[in-house]
């Protein structure tokens, strides 16, 4: 797993919380095929999926350890209402949450389930 937080050097050591993490390069044992293959509760579909202005809600994470502690560190956990803010084609998205933006791999991102959500309570 890497991760880049996206601001100016002078930013960064003023203790501030970057204005977009971008997390990417995870690997582990649970391939594509098996990702797709999981039975999905109703109304529930992976992150890579949801499209720009959505605001979902995560339901699972199908990571490792590691990666859902450094998520979870960052306010992405099971319960965690988020705005989509862009995807691409590959199934990258960027989400917003609490006025901070993350980006997520399309390698991490289709490993979140999520389902459509009202939930709008992130200061943003």
């Amino acid at each position: 797993m890497f991760y880049f937080n996206l601001l100016p050097k002078t930013q960064k050591s003023k203790g501030r919380t970057p204005k977009l993490v971008f997390v990417g390069g995870m690997s582990d044992n649970f391939e594509s095929d098996e990702i797709q293959a999981l039975n999905l509760p109703v109304n529930n579909f992976f992150l890579n999926t949801a499209r720009t202005k959505d605001w979902v809600e995560i339901t699972q994470m199908r990571v490792d350890k590691d990666t859902f502690s450094y998520l979870q560190n960052l306010g992405l956990k099971p319960g965690t209402a988020a705005e989509i803010i862009s995807q691409t084609a590959s199934g990258s998205v960027v989400v917003r949450l609490n006025r901070q933006q993350i980006g997520l791999g399309a390698d991490i991102a289709r490993r979140l389930i999520v389902t459509f959500t009202n939930k709008q309570d992130n200061e943003n």
